[in-house]
């Protein structure tokens, strides 16, 4: 270098004008190269494991580029290894809450959920997960049982992660019930949080974790004056992952989660009495076709003479796949 360069920027503007080393940064940091040059333009990087990811690829420059990285305001307190002090706070913001209730006043009914669980998925790992390390949220909902019976079974109705490059909501078709943590605690309306997969310490129920799984899970309820909707679920491959701050916001989340659903979705814990349900694996061949069955059941409603909503088809169908995995479960 000609001279010591002033900014972090500059430092990287120098070494991105050698393509293969551009190349090279752009790929151990899991970036675009022309995000790198966004970068010398003024762009912040999305998180602070990104800068360290930048030293660690320089290494030959560490102490130089720390220092640089320091004396820019937006990183002054900047380290260039994992400091374990919870920077999360423990409360929403008001303008989040305006912009919630905005959306439950104004979003048409068909709308409202997809809205606000969308709002809330996206913000909630924005704040929980801002490293990026890879947690996973979902919204789990109670099936609407038949006519005088009881809730039999849950379904993640909406996720998101920061696994993949992509964050936005999807749609998973997971069935779960009595034995996993999600049941347990839409079962008994207490949230519950289980730090350590692998050394599970008391008597929570969870499913059984997957060959190499780890990490941290917790779930809280979704309710309205006693009755209980679903649960607010979330899962991180870190252990001791919820602090009492993530936990104060999981909390906040779920109480605003309420506003998402409709009153009869709502169902008194002595009208849920939930089932096993086969692991996930189990169920893929039960469920991968569940919009082409939600199709045929309009068309076969509609060739009797019924006309039937989305809506009603799909609770029709979600009713039919519970009743088989709780009878596969009973085989098994």
């Amino acid at each position: 270098m000609s001279q010591q360069p002033r900014t972090w920027r500059q430092f990287l503007n120098e070494i991105i004008a050698n393509s293969k080393e551009k190349q090279r940064l752009a790929r151990e940091l899991d970036v675009g190269p022309r995000t790198l040059e966004r970068w010398v333009l003024g762009a912040t990087p999305r998180s602070n494991r990104l800068m360290r990811q930048l030293v660690d690829a320089l290494p030959e420059h560490r102490e130089l580029l720390t220092e640089l990285i320091r004396q820019d305001s937006k990183y002054s307190n900047f380290s260039p290894v994992v400091v374990s002090i919870d920077e999360t706070p423990s409360e929403l913001s008001a303008s989040f809450y305006t912009r919630i209730l905005e959306a439950n006043a104004t979003a048409a009914t068909n709308l409202r959920f997809q809205g606000i669980s969308t709002l809330i998925l996206q913000q909630s790992l924005q704040l929980l997960d801002p490293e990026r390390v890879g947690l996973e949220i979902s919204i789990v909902q109670c099936i609407p049982p038949a006519r005088g019976q009881k809730v039999r079974s849950l379904r993640e109705r909406l996720r998101m992660t920061t696994r993949s490059q992509v964050v936005a909501p999807e749609e998973r078709l997971l069935y779960l019930g009595a034995g996993s943590l999600a049941g347990h605690v839409v079962a008994t309306c207490q949230f519950a949080v289980i730090q350590d997969v692998q050394n599970q310490q008391g008597f929570l129920p969870m499913c059984q974790p997957e060959p190499g799984q780890e990490g941290s899970i917790a779930a809280y309820p979704i309710q309205r004056g006693g009755r209980v909707a679903g649960c607010f679920h979330a899962a991180c491959p870190q252990t001791n992952f919820f602090t009492r701050a993530r936990q104060a916001l999981l909390q906040s989340y779920t109480y605003l989660l309420v506003l998402a659903f409709d009153q009869e979705e709502f169902y008194a814990t002595q009208d849920i009495a939930l089932g096993v349900m086969p692991a996930p694996a189990v169920q893929s061949s039960y469920v991968f076709n569940f919009r082409e069955r939600v199709a045929n059941t309009i068309t076969e409603a509609l060739r009797g003479g019924q006309a039937l909503s989305l809506l009603e088809a799909e609770r029709i169908v979600q009713q039919q796949i519970e009743t088989e995995l709780l009878n596969l479960a009973v085989r098994a």
